[in-house]
């Protein structure tokens, strides 16, 4: 990483966001049909997967053309240097500083009382997006526990909001 960049990326973030909300609320409408229990569970690890990406992505440039024929270069994407949808190996690929307060937040939420570790409890939900998208599959597991991944996305949002942004410049982490 040559310049500087901040993280979490907040446009990571607010899709997040997003696939948090629509996952709760399939939660709710799967009272009433237990099939909905699926896409609320895609919902879920997706947003946990795009709340942990939000610290590894990368700003980068994209050429823009002009009417004259020269191109500019300008900010204008997010790149990923793990392509997975591994709750884990996400979580491994953060900067360690980064890791070390997100793991100190994890001592004191009542995830703690389940899991002896976030990373125990990524682990338990590694691979939820990809196997909960068909369930119909020989391999997907039978149940899952939403209330669970629901409680992990909960606390991947909230540790963004009260640990605040990073700067890292040449592998340098500051607050």
């Amino acid at each position: 990483m040559s310049k500087s960049q901040t993280f979490p990326k907040l446009r990571v973030v607010k899709i997040a966001d997003s696939f948090l909300l629509s996952g709760q609320l399939l939660i709710k409408e799967s009272v009433n049909d237990a099939t909905l229990s699926y896409p609320a569970m895609v919902n879920l690890a997706l947003s946990a997967e795009l709340y942990l990406k939000s610290y590894i992505v990368e700003e980068g440039l994209i050429d823009v053309g002009s009417e004259s024929g020269n191109t500019k270069r300008r900010d204008g994407f997010l790149s990923s240097s793990v392509s997975s949808h591994s709750l884990k190996k996400l979580y491994e690929k953060i900067n360690e500083t980064i890791k070390n307060d997100i793991d100190s937040v994890f001592s004191n939420n009542e995830l703690s009382s389940e899991y002896s570790s976030l990373e125990e409890a990524l682990e338990r939900f590694s691979n939820a997006f990809i196997n909960a998208r068909y369930p119909y599959e020989k391999n997907s597991p039978v149940v899952f526990s939403t209330t669970r991944l629901e409680k992990i996305a909960l606390f991947l949002k909230s540790t963004i909001d009260s640990l605040g942004e990073y700067r890292i410049s040449d592998e340098v982490v500051t607050k």
